[in-house]
């Protein structure tokens, strides 16, 4: 099956800077109840010394200080729920560009000692694209020609170098949140003439499908006030449903509470039913 749907492969912790802050424990007790097989928890990795923390309401990541004490409270819980569900444990990498060896480094570091992980982009040429609108038009636009179609069209030459570029042997298996640069789509759309790039979204789907990663089937975007839709395009979703890709796909709540696992699954569930 290309997808699967029984497990909740993108929910964060106690240790996430901008989530509620409820224990892990307690998400994945409601994962149990919603019927999930597994869940992974992956927590955002400490952003490079290089990138200064950006100016925005609450830290995008971890201290590297958090990193031991989060891998000695999440590991201990795959014993302890083994018997009801199958949990993992990682972390959410950013890819940046410039610091490929960097994050080989980290990965390497921790690779043996996690279960999953997730390869995202939240940042391009080192500005946040997606915590306000306001930010992504002050901060981002002006390092892409201050062109909305130039920022569209570098977004996803950087993800494709993200899932070709070599990380090593402990490099994500898993592409997070493809269309995140649709955060704002109801403020800051892309252009009509652009065919919402889905010459660039296959090229990028290929290469995933070439690398042998998963992609997150991040639903998070449907909760997002100027967003309204997954972050996975429904179209693609319905090529792999119709095998026209072989790529396995995870469903992602991108939960940061407890009451967002699980969060999509039906609206996921539907779509897929629809290819």
């Amino acid at each position: 099956m290309p997808f699967r749907l029984d497990w909740d492969g993108h929910v964060h912790s106690e240790f996430c800077p901008h989530g509620s802050g409820e224990p892990a424990c307690q998400s994945i007790e409601r994962a149990i109840e919603l019927g999930f097989r597994k869940i992974s928890i992956v927590e955002h990795f400490p952003l490079p010394p290089e990138i200064n923390p950006p100016p925005t309401m609450y830290p995008v990541a971890m201290d590297f200080d958090k990193v031991e004490p989060y891998l000695d409270a999440m590991l201990p819980l795959r014993e302890e729920f083994s018997d009801r569900i199958e949990v993992a444990i990682g972390f959410e990498w950013d890819y940046f560009p410039d610091m490929v060896d960097w994050s080989r480094e980290q990965m390497d570091r921790y690779g043996l000692l996690t279960q999953d992980g997730i390869l995202s982009m939240h940042f391009m040429h080192g500005a946040i694209i997606d915590e306000t609108a306001d930010i992504f038009l002050r901060d981002a636009l002006p390092l892409s020609s201050n062109s909305i179609d130039q920022a569209f069209r570098d977004y996803y030459s950087f993800l494709t170098d993200a899932v070709t570029c070599n990380m090593g042997e402990h490099k994500p298996v898993r592409l997070g949140h493809l269309n995140l640069i649709r955060r704002f789509n109801r403020l800051i759309p892309a252009p009509p003439e652009s065919g919402e790039y889905r010459d660039e979204i296959l090229k990028l789907a290929h290469a995933v499908e070439d690398a042998d990663m998963q992609l997150d089937l991040n639903m998070s975007g449907l909760r997002r006030e100027y967003c309204g839709e997954p972050f996975v395009p429904a179209w693609l979703i319905q090529m792999i449903a119709r095998n026209e890709l072989e790529i396995e796909c995870v469903f992602g709540s991108d939960a940061h509470s407890v009451g967002q696992v699980g969060m999509g699954l039906d609206a996921a569930r539907e779509i897929i039913d629809n290819a």
